[in-house]
């Protein structure tokens, strides 16, 4: 499995490295408003736990093992606020843009 930073047009997971003031909880909150106003605005019916997994702090003792696999540089982002997509492009394209926009985060994509 690689990691890519930026856009890319194939099938692949997202991440989002926060930095961000907010708690996962808070984060979580958010996302859940941005959804259901995406899902009001182009009619779909698009549940939280089937875009998103749940937010989470970054630990350098509790790094996922995608990211030690692939992404060394993930311990200097402990204490940042993570955002995973369930699965490849589960999350909308225009909530991505939102996401970056919202929380000043990076989106790196796992192919």
């Amino acid at each position: 499995m690689k990691l890519r930073e930026g856009h890319v047009s194939n099938s692949s997971s997202s991440s989002f490295i926060c930095r961000t003031r907010k708690t996962p909880e808070q984060v979580e909150k958010i996302l859940k408003t941005m959804l259901n106003h995406y899902n009001a605005l182009t009619t779909k019916n698009l549940d939280f736990a089937d875009v998103f997994k749940k937010p989470y702090v970054a630990s350098k003792s509790g790094i996922h093992t995608m990211w030690q696999d692939h992404f060394a540089d993930f311990k200097t982002c402990a204490g940042r606020v993570v955002i995973d997509s369930v699965e490849d492009n589960s999350i909308p394209y225009v909530l991505e843009e939102i996401i970056e926009e919202r929380f000043d985060a990076t989106r790196y994509h796992r192919g």
